[in-house]
């Protein structure tokens, strides 16, 4: 027969993985309607698969920008009283 070493394998501390004190929710948590849940992991599922740079949306960064542009001489120019055409891409 081999002796066998026994190590403990997880990083959580064997109190931690048998405590059942972190199920307890508090009342803020406990009111949280069906639908404000539906929303936090909707929202958090976008969150995750959002994770782009502004290098990947630069061309819609430019975009915007040049309209914020145009927009901004016709407000200027015009008097605000919408005599030039604006041009906004799509």
């Amino acid at each position: 027969m081999k002796d066998i070493l026994g190590l403990q394998i997880s990083t959580m501390a064997s109190k931690a993985a048998f405590s059942t004190s972190w199920w307890i929710l508090d009342p803020y948590r406990t009111n949280s309607s069906a639908k404000i849940v539906e929303a936090l992991v909707c929202t958090q599922d976008w969150v995750r698969k959002s994770r782009k740079t502004i290098m990947d949306n630069i061309d819609g960064v430019l975009k915007d920008d040049e309209v914020t542009k145009e927009l901004e001489n016709a407000i200027n120019n015009g008097g605000g009283k919408g005599k030039q055409p604006i041009n906004i891409p799509e």
